[in-house]
């Protein structure tokens, strides 16, 4: 038998880059050995599997908490990451969501301003990235959980050093 590949578990925080990265570690690891949530569907289809199901595919990538995953992946699993200025991140996804119609946030979106949508969605947005990578919302709290089980977390500024040390964990070229 050929050895097991570690899973690799990508937490793809929206407007990170995270698609792109995606695409090419899709095509490393093989659209069947990749399990990808893409949107709320998919994202309610993950969370109404029972807490400790093991996911049996190599990749693991998309719009997912870190709570939504850790349990269903193994226990060797990588996980990745990649961040960005949140400033830059809020306005780039307000962008994406008033100007693409088809956006299911779209109508409601367009009618607020930036300073709107950031007021309004405060909390919802006040340690969203930390949540994301850790299922908690204080830094000082997700940090610990970033160190002990991230092998990698880049920023959009530097996702060539990202990729470059990426493909030396998995053993490829991205």
């Amino acid at each position: 038998t050929k050895p097991m590949v570690r899973q690799l578990v990508f937490v793809h925080i929206p407007k990170t880059a995270g698609l792109s990265l995606h695409s090419a570690l899709e095509n490393i690891y093989g659209k069947e050995s990749t399990l990808r949530i893409g949107n709320d569907d998919d994202l309610q289809s993950l969370r109404k599997l029972p807490n400790n199901q093991v996911i049996d595919k190599t990749f693991l990538s998309g719009h997912f908490f870190y709570d939504d995953i850790n349990n269903r992946c193994r226990p060797d699993a990588i996980f990745i990451s990649i961040m960005r200025d949140p400033v830059k991140r809020i306005l780039s996804n307000y962008n994406y969501i008033t100007n693409w119609d088809k956006h299911p946030l779209h109508e409601e979106m367009v009618r607020q301003s930036f300073g709107e949508h950031v007021y309004k969605d405060r909390d919802f947005l006040r340690g969203l990235c930390c949540r994301h990578l850790s299922g908690v919302p204080r830094a000082d709290a997700a940090i610990e959980i970033v160190q002990s089980r991230y092998a990698l977390v880049g920023t959009t500024e530097h996702l060539r050093a990202f990729t470059t040390a990426l493909g030396r964990i998995i053993g490829r070229k991205i």
